[in-house]
C-alpha cells in the first residue's frame, strides 16, 4: 500500500501499528510519525510489544507525546528529544449530540427523581483503576443513599469487577453499561464524573465529560495535572477516601459544582481546541 499510493508520511498509533508500520516501511522509506498515548504493560505479551516499540521509535522521524509526562518517559528510553513533540489530545466536538438530555438512560438505569448519578467511561482494564471507583461508590453510599453509579465500557477485567461489585454489596447501586458508541447519552445523564486511573496520558473521557459540562474528580496521574493547570479537582491515585469526600462535597454544593464545571469546560475546550490540534499536525507534517 505504501508503494501503491506513494505514501510520503506514515502516521501510526499504538504499539502494534508502530511495529508493523516500521517494518512495512523498510522498502519504501516514507517519513515515520507516531502518536504515543501511554503504555499499560498489562500482560507479558503487551510488555514485549511495548519493549520493541520503544526501541523502534528511536528511528521514527517524529514522535508525538500526548503529555510532557510521556515526553519524559520517551527521553528516558533514549529517543532524541529533538524528535519529540508534545501535543495534547483533542476531541471532535461535532461527533457529540448536545440535544441529548440523558433522561432515557437515567430511567433505564432505574435512577429515581432526585437521585444523583455518578459515572465513569473507559476500558475495564487494570490501569483504569475501576476497582477504586467501586470502593469510592461504597464510601459514598455509606453516607448518602440516594446515589446511583454507572460504568460505561468493556475490557478484560469486566467479570472480576462485577464480582467485586457484588462482594461490596453494590449490585443494586452500580450498573455496568458495557461499551457504547453513544457516549453523549452517558455524559448527559451524569451528575458527576469520576476518573480513578492509575496511569494515563491525556484521557479523552475527561475532555468529553468537561465538554458536557460535568463536574469531574480525577486522579493526579500522567498528563492530567499539566492539562488541568490547577483548575481541576485532583486526588492521589488510590486515595479512595479523598475522592469520596470530594464527591460528597460537590453533590451537596450544587451551585459550586456548577461553577466548577463551567471553569473546567472553558479551560479544557480552550486548551484542547480541535482546530488548533489539526493545525499543529499539519505543521508537523510539513
Amino acid at each position: 500500500l505504501l508503494k501503491k499510493y506513494e505514501i510520503d508520511i506514515l502516521h501510526t498509533h499504538g504499539h502494534r501499528a508502530n511495529i508493523t508500520g516500521f517494518l512495512a516501511n523498510r522498502r519504501w522509506k516514507a517519513k515515520l510519525v507516531s502518536s504515543i498515548h501511554g503504555w499499560t504493560s498489562s500482560t507479558g505479551k503487551i510488555r514485549v510489544y511495548e519493549y520493541l516499540e520503544k526501541r523502534l521509535l528511536k528511528r521514527f522521524d517524529r514522535v508525538l507525546a500526548v503529555s510532557d509526562d510521556i515526553r519524559k518517559i520517551l527521553i528516558k528510553h533514549h529517543i532524541h528529544e529533538n524528535r519529540i513533540v508534545t501535543l495534547h489530545n483533542a476531541i471532535d466536538l461535532d461527533s457529540y449530540s448536545t440535544t441529548e438530555d440523558g433522561s432515557g438512560l437515567r430511567k433505564g438505569l432505574g435512577v429515581r427523581n432526585g437521585d444523583k448519578l455518578i459515572g465513569m467511561v473507559g476500558r475495564l482494564s487494570r490501569e483504569k483503576g475501576v476497582d477504586h471507583f467501586l470502593r469510592v461508590a461504597k464510601k459514598i453510599l455509606e453516607r448518602k443513599s440516594d446515589v446511583r453509579f454507572v460504568i460505561a465500557g468493556d475490557g478484560p477485567e469486566k467479570e472480576k469487577l462485577i464480582k467485586l461489585r457484588d462482594e461490596l454489596g453494590l449490585r443494586e447501586h452500580v450498573s455496568f453499561y458495557g461499551y457504547t458508541r453513544d457516549v453523549s447519552a452517558i455524559y448527559a445523564a451524569l451528575d458527576l464524573f469520576l476518573l480513578t486511573s492509575l496511569s494515563e496520558g491525556i484521557p479523552i473521557s475527561l475532555l468529553e465529560a468537561a465538554y458536557f459540562g460535568k463536574p469531574c474528580i480525577v486522579t493526579a496521574v500522567g498528563g492530567i495535572p499539566e492539562m488541568l493547570e490547577g483548575v481541576g479537582k485532583l486526588v492521589r491515585s488510590g486515595d479512595v477516601d479523598s475522592m469520596a469526600e470530594q464527591a460528597l462535597y460537590l453533590l451537596s454544593h450544587e451551585s459550586e459544582a456548577k461553577e466548577y464545571s463551567q471553569r473546567l469546560h472553558d479551560h479544557l475546550m480552550n486548551q484542547c481546541d480541535p482546530k488548533q490540534w489539526i493545525h499543529s499536525i499539519q505543521e508537523i507534517y510539513r
